[in-house]
């Protein structure tokens, strides 16, 4: 199937791929647009234009339509049995019968709309239309000043009498196609060689970049200027960008001319006349070049050489084998010379590409038709391009829109700064009358370069020597933007004074204090109610409440009252985690439960265990291994440096002893009355006696251990029979082990 496309000074009418006999007409037309059309006529040619003017970024849509005026002539044709291609540029883009686009880039696009009925038969006149993507502008806006005055009304515009001149230079854009122009080598000369090669190149580079030979006959003719006067000692071929190569002549004719040459050795300086040739896949001359050697030739007139004449020829090759290469890019025609027989020369050399696949060459110009600020909430008045705005204090951006010739819109913004003026004021108030007032004002934001004036009629951000009062004042910037305020003097009528106190610590007599006048002139009198001293500062202070009167140069006073307060020192104490130990595992921890005042901590902690030995650590281990009793003293010291100390004693004993008696006779005589085990060193509290009668009975229980049985039955009190009873004896050892001892005994009388 054939396709072919417009240029805007002509439209080629192209064939279809079937006999025309059988195919019916069609009559192809866009139903509807999205973009409303823009139909203008060519001043030259005549032709009508349908143009659809876009924005960047806009979407064309396109509804194709059909007629068939020799409809069921030959076959049914309707528009559901109709295909339906659009291109763009050459391009395929569509094959449905709505198009839909967005074009993102500025420039100019060439659409067309092809039909195929359902007999493959394609519309001769296919429908063209030009989009016009409009090309961005250049705005510049430029304003006098990017500061004004928060809540004032600003007039911004290019007028004489605004407040801030604004003015902007805008450059509008425009779009030209790329025009194709034909395309010629430089002269090559062809020295005589054996198998020697020469080559020259044309460079085409106004086709679209992917675009591609897809008819052979869109090559109408490779042309070429040259004389030689041996055809017989020439090849000649053709090489396409992507590396493709056809054969165009070989070695063909023998003593046959290429034009008028110059059959000697001077041929470089002296050359001859050269003819002009082509090739083609429809020539005028209806054969090969080799063809022509026979009767398409001329007789030189100043010799017995035969020329061939000026003629297009068919290609050894034909083109069909450059379908599918680039069009863009170097061609090259390259020739050997076979034999050492002549000289010649190609003048130049070039190919004819068919019009209508040549990208049309055409353009159009964008021009701004409205400019205008665009709504803003500070914009009090907008007349356009120009406004007036009451900012608040804040940065605020404007925008600026243009328009152009295809209502496309493009903005630029400029920034105004309302930047408030602030005022912080430092007051120092009179006191006891003594005209000793002051204001100080610290100024920021706005424009710099400010004035103060005060109601008084002083200038500048300081105002001294003030009395008690109100004082008025006005700020203004460089931009003669302006702030007013007013500040209360007071009149304080004692001094004030900053105090700072450091306790007592453990009666060591180390508590200050020190004054520090917060007004008032000096210099000042201090007058102590425990010391003559005139100092502000006293210090060696104990507990208890001192009196300051203070008087200032000029008579004003006040009386301070300050109270001492003593900290109290660390109290020391610790347990010791056994009290009484066994000499043979004698190991002792010690637990500091000692402790400070919340105003202060605890430094070092010192430990004596008599014997000339001792320890800094917090809760030290000690090894009593020798029976004795040992003091245990622990004193500590805080971060005032006051001290205590705690003292305890450490048992060391030695093991448990145990032994009971075999017998006693409870019989009141005042010996052995009693049955008691003897036990010592262990720990009293856990222990436990039981005694059991022949037959398993208790009766007596005791856990005292310097108590005994007398013989009552504790289950009746009666006295015991005699008989042989058992003892179960239960305690613990220093070590905290468990013993557990039975036996037994006889009651006698």
């Amino acid at each position: 199937m054939k396709k072919c496309f417009l240029t805007l000074s002509s439209i080629l009418v192209c064939g279809i791929s079937v006999a025309q006999s059988n195919c019916q007409e069609i009559v192809q037309f866009i139903l509807s647009t999205s973009i409303e059309k823009i139909v203008e006529t060519d001043s030259t040619t005549g032709e009508v234009i349908t143009y659809y003017d876009l924005c960047p970024g806009e979407t064309l849509t396109l509804e194709a339509g059909a007629e068939f005026p020799k409809n069921n002539t030959n076959y049914f044709q309707s528009v559901a049995t109709t295909s339906f291609s659009w291109y763009i540029d050459e391009t395929e883009n569509s094959n449905l019968q709505q198009f839909s686009h967005t074009f993102d880039n500025p420039g100019g696009y060439i659409v067309s709309l092809f039909a195929e009925d359902i007999n493959s038969c394609i519309t001769p006149d296919p429908v063209h239309v030009f989009v016009r993507v409009s090309t961005s502008p250049t705005i510049t806006p430029s304003i006098e000043s990017s500061k004004v005055c928060p809540g004032v009304i600003t007039n911004i515009g290019s007028d004489e009498s605004s407040d801030l001149l604004f003015s902007t230079t805008i450059e509008s854009g425009s779009w030209e196609s790329t025009p194709c122009e034909d395309e010629f080598s430089d002269p090559l000369y062809l020295p005589d060689g054996d198998g020697a090669i020469y080559s020259t190149d044309i460079y085409l580079a106004c086709f679209k970049d992917d675009q591609t030979l897809t008819n052979i006959h869109d090559i109408i003719s490779v042309n070429i200027n040259m004389e030689h006067s041996y055809s017989g000692d020439l090849d000649i071929y053709l090489t396409a960008p992507n590396g493709v190569q056809i054969t165009l002549f070989d070695k063909t004719g023998g003593l046959v001319w290429f034009g008028e040459a110059t059959d000697n050795d001077d041929t470089e300086t002296n050359p001859g006349v050269g003819y002009d040739y082509g090739w083609s896949m429809t020539p005028t001359y209806n054969g090969l070049m080799s063809d022509g050697f026979t009767d398409n030739t001329s007789i030189f007139s100043d010799s017995v050489a035969i020329i061939l004449k000026s003629d297009t020829y068919l290609p050894i090759d034909g083109f069909s084998n450059l379908i599918g290469t680039p069009l863009n890019g170097t061609w090259t025609l390259t020739i050997i010379d076979n034999l050492t027989s002549d000289n010649g020369w190609i003048f130049s050399w070039g190919m004819t590409i068919n019009e209508d696949i040549t990208p049309s060459s055409w353009s159009f110009d964008n021009h701004i038709v409205d400019e205008y600020f665009l709504p803003e909430p500070s914009i009090v008045s907008n007349l356009g391009a120009s406004i007036a705005i009451q900012p608040d204090t804040g940065i605020y951006n404007y925008t600026y829109e243009v328009v152009d010739n295809f209502g496309c819109t493009y903005s630029e913004e400029i920034t105004i700064i309302a930047s408030s003026i602030n005022a912080t004021e430092e007051i120092t108030n009179e006191h006891c009358h003594g005209n000793d007032g002051e204001i100080k004002l610290q100024i920021s934001g706005g424009t710099p370069n400010y004035s103060v004036e005060w109601s008084s009629g002083t200038s500048g951000a300081t105002l001294s020597n003030l009395s008690e009062g109100i004082y008025f004042y006005t700020i203004q910037d460089d931009l003669d933007c302006e702030i007013s305020g007013n500040v209360t003097i007071e009149n304080l009528e004692q001094l004030l004074f900053d105090t700072t106190i450091n306790n007592d610590h453990c009666n060591q007599g180390i508590g200050d204090v020190t004054l520090t006048p917060l007004n008032g002139n000096a210099p000042y009198l201090y007058r102590w109610n425990h010391t003559n001293s005139n100092q502000y500062t006293v210090q060696n202070l104990t507990e208890g409440t001192y009196q300051a009167n203070i008087t200032d140069d000029i008579g004003c006073t006040n009386e301070i009252n300050v109270a001492i307060n003593d900290i109290q020192g660390p109290t020391a104490y610790f347990e010791p985690s056994k009290d009484t130990v066994a000499y043979v595992d004698g190991m002792v921890q010690f637990i500091n439960l000692s402790s400070s005042a919340p105003q202060t901590t605890l430094v070092s902690s010192e430990w004596s265990f008599t014997d000339g030995l001792f320890s800094t650590e917090n809760q030290p281990e000690y090894d009593f291994n020798q029976m004795g009793t040992y003091p245990v003293q622990l004193t500590v010291t805080d971060a005032g440096g006051c001290t205590d100390s705690y003292l305890a004693e450490v048992v060391s004993t030695e093991n448990y002893f145990f032994w009971a008696p075999t017998a006693f006779t409870p019989n009141g005589d005042g010996k052995n009355d009693i049955y008691q085990p003897i036990i010592r060193n262990i720990i009293e509290s856990g222990f436990e006696l039981f005694i059991y009668d022949p037959w398993g009975k208790l009766v007596y229980q005791s856990n005292e251990i310097d108590s005994g049985w007398d013989g009552i039955r504790q289950d009746n009190g009666i006295f015991a029979k005699l008989a042989s009873y058992s003892f179960f004896l239960r305690f613990n050892t220093h070590q905290n082990e468990l013993q557990e001892k039975t036996g037994s005994f006889v009651l006698l009388k």
